[in-house]
């Protein structure tokens, strides 16, 4: 939309503008008729002073009233149709040429209304336009050759004003559209460059959260590997905090991973790496309900690009969100055309709100704040964000059954096994 035309009630600033400019030009013009009787030639003027200021009493009191100015600009196009139609008549100056001055509406008509109604006020314009002229009083007697060569030159300013009122509307809406395009665009890489911007300070405090624990962390498995060397009492427990450190240190590797410049060109099965992940995830006690999973063997021979420690995390983390939800769980992955393929895992919660679907995914943000429920709200931002660095998409919607459902769409390539 063009600068100044964004709000109903900009819109209605200026075709007010415009409507005082015509109007009174058209008074004024039809006045010139009448000059020599001084009071006839100021009587066109002060009907449409005195009209024009009714109708923006009227309008101003209707906005004070209703307090909705999109009506007030649909409201101002037949107010001001009425109006000329009704003046042209009143003043007996249907055939002046002031007449065309009409077509200067169109211009913030196209601005201020949708496409459909810019259409279809400019159409309205037309027919009033050439019912004034066909049928105002210069026409009424053909018969003189002169009278009738004033019916063609008349038709052909018919013909000329409605060729201009459509041009002029195709092109407004034309440009109107091109803006509204561009401004979409814009908005769209503006959106982009915050979330890129959140990424990278999301980056930068995970590099630093990375660096203060390798320190204590490289420190505790020290001690836990002389501790081995104690009683055999401690061996038990010394060895799972060793491995549960070991974990720690994985989780950190992945962290500095993200937050570095490299790529992983690991390919791993889809279908397969699927049934790995989330028997791995049932299997650590953390599916304490009924879940379905429909994976088909021919997934085992697609293949995804990533690091599979991320892509089990990503797996983990939406199947979290999916038992915190309630309910059953439903996990299907499908093959899709063109080299993609799709996991959609459902849940029978309660469902997202609207909010929820358009804020999942930014972080820091969690719908699982009331009844005891924690979130941090960056799991379904690093999966999102991870599966576009692969060129897929995650996105968060209302299911058929009215919980939850999470797609997400990755790029795949063949699997042929490893090396």
């Amino acid at each position: 939309m063009l600068p100044g035309w964004q709000s109903p009630r900009t819109a209605l600033q200026w075709l007010r503008s415009f409507r005082r400019a015509a109007l009174v030009l058209v008074g004024l013009a039809m006045g010139l008729e009448r000059a020599a009787d001084p009071t006839m030639s100021l009587l066109p003027g002060a009907v449409v002073l005195t009209v024009v200021l009714l109708i923006e009493i009227g309008e101003t009191a209707w906005i004070r009233i209703r307090g909705v100015y999109t009506w007030a600009v649909e409201a101002h196009v037949v107010v001001d149709l009425m109006f000329m139609l009704g003046a042209a008549f009143a003043l007996k100056a249907a055939d002046h040429p002031a007449l065309d001055m009409l077509i200067q509406f169109v211009i913030p008509w196209s601005l201020g209304l949708s496409t459909r109604r810019a259409w279809a006020a400019a159409v309205a314009l037309i027919l009033i336009h050439n019912g004034l002229v066909v049928f105002g009083p210069a026409l009424v007697d053909v018969i003189d050759p002169l009278t009738a060569r004033m019916h063609v030159r008349q038709l052909t300013r018919v013909i000329i004003f409605d060729a201009s009122a459509l041009t002029i509307t195709g092109f407004v809406v034309y440009l109107r559209s091109l803006l509204d395009d561009r401004e979409s665009r814009l908005q769209q890489a503006l959106d982009e460059r915050a979330r890129d911007e959140r990424l990278v300070a999301l980056g930068m405090m995970a590099a630093g959260i990375a660096h203060e624990l390798g320190t204590p962390l490289s420190s505790i498995d020290m001690l836990a590997g002389e501790a081995l060397e104690e009683p055999e009492e401690a061996t038990p427990v010394l060895r799972t905090l060793r491995g549960q450190v070991q974990r720690c240190r994985e989780i950190l590797d992945r962290v500095r991973g993200t937050t570095s410049m490299t790529v992983s060109l690991e390919v791993e099965s889809l279908g397969v790496a699927l049934r790995r992940w989330v028997g791995d995830w049932q299997a650590a006690g953390l599916d304490r309900g009924e879940l379905l999973l429909d994976v088909p063997q021919e997934l085992d021979a697609v293949g995804i690009r990533g690091d599979p420690d991320t892509w089990r995390g990503i797996c983990w983390s939406l199947l979290d969100n999916a038992r915190r939800a309630g309910g059953p769980i439903e996990i299907r992955a499908s093959q899709l055309p063109d080299g993609w393929a799709q996991v959609e895992v459902d849940d029978c919660g309660p469902g997202p709100s609207l909010e929820t679907i358009a804020r999942a995914g930014q972080p820091f943000y969690s719908a699982w704040e009331d009844g005891g429920r924690e979130g941090r709200g960056l799991g379904l931002f690093v999966a999102r964000s991870f599966a576009r660095r692969w060129g897929g998409e995650l996105k968060f919607v209302r299911g058929p059954a009215g919980g939850g459902r999470v797609t997400l769409r990755l790029a795949t390539i063949p699997y042929v096994g490893r090396p």
